[in-house]
């Protein structure tokens, strides 16, 4: 699917810049593993694979003066990748999760729950945009 949305006020104002959540649509998977370790399998769908990319349009006068580092991770069951870039007068955001197994065995919990922890703590970092030097 291809959208077009405007959200005039989606950054906050940070001094003479601003900032903005790094992801406009936060996963949240932590809250899906909770435990420290399993005794029993925790059990997902079907194995499945999701991609986001959003185009941010920068303000005028306005620039990336800091993004959050890329993020790739790959487990037995699971892997994910997240990113930023500069294309032009546009900060892409891209994100893909993908599932490998319908469940995750107590034996790769950890691994899958540290996934789901790093993408969300990525997921919770700002963008920080700040005014250019005329």
């Amino acid at each position: 699917y291809r959208y077009r949305v405007e959200v005039p006020s989606y950054a906050r104002k940070r001094g003479e810049g601003a900032s903005f959540p790094a992801s406009p649509f936060p996963l949240a998977l932590s809250k899906d593993c909770p435990l420290l370790t399993r005794t029993h399998d925790l059990l997902l769908s079907a194995p499945t694979s999701s991609e986001l990319e959003v185009r941010h349009a920068l303000p005028e006068g306005l620039r990336a003066a800091s993004l959050p580092s890329p993020l790739d991770i790959d487990t037995p069951v699971a892997s994910a990748k997240a990113s930023y870039e500069l294309d032009g007068d546009e900060l892409v955001f891209r994100r893909s999760v993908s599932t490998k197994a319908p469940r995750v065995t107590p034996a790769d919990y950890a691994a899958y729950r540290g996934l789901c922890q790093d993408l969300d703590r990525w997921e919770d970092q700002d963008v920080v945009l700040e005014r250019m030097e005329k």
